[in-house]
């Protein structure tokens, strides 16, 4: 589990401080500020954020809607991006707004207001990226590696193979983890449209397994032993559970 990481690009000494203090306040990871186009391309290509803050005024011939446009453009490694800016200007709004950001925020931000934009760019951005309609801030947002789920007031990143097993009830998922769970409503159908399949199995009604996780497996008593618990085997899945572990009977 790890917290959500954001590279702040900002000239101003005393905002970048000012954001730095609240991002930590908040639970997030910030990484190191830079004030210009070319370190903040350096290293957001050397970190790989989860989303990055960019003011629009930056030191150098380039401003932050060149970086904008240039981190937005990469299909491979585009993050969603929140511009920040104290000019109110219609012009600069528009190319700001052709780059296709996440949000445009007026300085100083309010910390609040900065938590919730983060939350729901990063909502945003998986659901687009993704194809993923129900992603939502209660069904934990999910990316193809991991899914940003809610611990208390702040957000986590859940790696997918951190994830133990799923215990299913109705239309909620609790995703258990090596010492921690996360309730997230989602339906499994849902939830195992985007997990890798040939990593989770079902093995009854109510559990899905991270099969990397299963170190031993007692069919005799139909049970497999995670961490404290064990986790009935269906009759109904055990034949699709021993084909995926390779087992020999």
């Amino acid at each position: 589990m790890n917290s959500i990481s954001i590279l702040i690009v900002e000239d101003d000494i005393i905002e970048a401080l000012r954001l730095e203090n609240s991002l930590a306040d908040l639970g997030f990871k910030v990484l190191p500020v830079v004030d210009n186009v070319r370190d903040a391309l350096g290293l957001f290509y050397s970190t790989n954020p989860d989303i990055v803050l960019i003011d629009i005024n930056l030191k150098g011939d380039r401003d932050g809607i060149e970086l904008g446009s240039r981190i937005t453009s990469d299909q491979k490694y585009e993050k969603p991006i929140i511009y920040l800016t104290s000019i109110q200007d219609c012009q600069i709004f528009q190319r700001a707004k052709a780059t296709n950001p996440h949000a445009y925020l007026i300085k100083p931000v309010d910390p609040n207001s900065l938590q919730h934009t983060i939350e729901l760019a990063l909502q945003q951005f998986a659901g687009a990226k993704y194809g993923f309609s129900n992603n939502s801030l209660d069904n934990g947002i999910i990316h193809r590696e991991s899914i940003f789920v809610k611990k208390g007031k702040k957000m986590v990143r859940l790696g997918i193979n951190d994830i133990n097993y799923i215990e299913v009830e109705s239309k909620y998922c609790t995703l258990f983890a090596e010492s921690e769970k996360y309730l997230v409503r989602i339906s499994l159908i849902d939830l195992l449209n985007f997990l890798p399949l040939n990593n989770f199995q079902r093995i009854n009604r109510n559990h899905v397994v991270n099969l990397i996780k299963i170190k031993e497996l007692d069919l005799e008593d139909m049970n497999i032993p995670i961490g404290k618990s064990f986790l009935p085997i269906s009759p109904k899945y055990k034949k699709e559970l021993i084909k995926k572990l390779g087992c020999l009977q």
